[in-house]
């Protein structure tokens, strides 16, 4: 896949194409790992990865949303790893805050 499946996977999402979007972009991250090119410092494939957060959460994948945004959390890059603790994703599936981290309890005073 090149850059332009990339382009191709970003348009589908903003005309919400989510299912066309999830696989254009599921399609460039593989080729890009089977080349290497998905290391850390890779930006394009890091917003590949932000933009399929965005698609499987608009469908309803909410297992695959959260999965990811864990995954970006971890991330060597701090961009990525700041997009994640921001990013509003699905709730997890025990009813917990919605968002891609877990809340972390509170220093006791």
């Amino acid at each position: 896949m090149t850059p332009d499946a990339l382009q191709a996977g970003r348009e589908a999402l903003q005309q919400g194409r989510f299912q066309e979007a999830i696989q254009l972009l599921e399609a460039y991250l593989a080729q890009s790992r089977q080349r290497g090119e998905a290391g850390a410092s890779d930006s394009q494939a890091l917003e590949a990865q932000m933009n399929l957060v965005r698609a499987y959460h608009q469908l309803g994948e909410t297992e695959k949303a959260r999965a990811l945004c864990l995954e970006l959390l971890q991330h060597p890059d701090p961009q990525a790893r700041g997009w994640a603790q921001k990013n509003p994703a699905p709730p997890a599936p025990n009813g917990g805050k919605t968002r891609c981290f877990p809340t972390l309890p509170r220093a006791s005073s």
